[in-house]
C-alpha cells in the first residue's frame, strides 16, 4: 500500500519563496538581504547553545534578542 505525504513537505519552500519575495521589496542593499533573514537564525542558535550550557531561559533570551535588533537597524541604515 502506498501511502501519500500529503502537502506538508512544500510548507517550508512555500515560506521561503514568500518571505524572500516581500524581501525584495524593502530598502535595503543586498548584504541586508542576508542579514535580516540571518539574525533570527542566530538568535536561535544563541538560545539554543545558551540553554545547552544551563543557563535560564530569560537571560538567554536578552543577548540574541539584542543583536537582532541591531543588526536589522544597521541593515536599514546602511541599506539603499
Amino acid at each position: 500500500m502506498v501511502v501519500g505525504i500529503g502537502l506538508q513537505p512544500l510548507g517550508s519552500p512555500l515560506w521561503t519563496v514568500q518571505i524572500a519575495l516581500c524581501l525584495q521589496y524593502l530598502p535595503v542593499s543586498p548584504l541586508g538581504l542576508w542579514v535580516i533573514p540571518g539574525s533570527p537564525v542566530y538568535g536561535l542558535i544563541s538560545v539554543a547553545v545558551t540553554l545547552e550550557e544551563g543557563r535560564p531561559l530569560r537571560p538567554a533570551l536578552v543577548e540574541p534578542a539584542v543583536i537582532m535588533v541591531l543588526l536589522v537597524l544597521l541593515a536599514f541604515l546602511f541599506g539603499g
